[in-house]
């Protein structure tokens, strides 16, 4: 195979509700907000999506892509 291959979950997240999820297993979600870049002065321009596609890899591997909850419980 050539090229990029995204492995992400089936669930499109953003880094807030992600960091929340891993947080959340050990009960420290409510410690993460969200904020903008514009409240802390970041310099340059981001992309308002960024989700990776995993639909190339969901055609290519012949096991199903877990979503983050269901990896989160699989390895308590």
């Amino acid at each position: 195979l050539e090229g990029v291959l995204h492995v992400a979950g089936p669930a499109r997240l953003s880094r807030h509700e992600l960091g929340r999820l891993v947080l959340g297993e050990s009960g420290f979600e409510e410690r993460v907000r969200g904020a903008t870049r514009g409240e802390y002065d970041l310099a340059g321009t981001r992309p308002e999506d960024v989700c990776l596609d995993a639909s190339r890899a969901r055609g290519l591997l012949r096991c199903a892509l877990r979503s983050p909850v269901e990896a989160l419980v699989g390895s308590a």
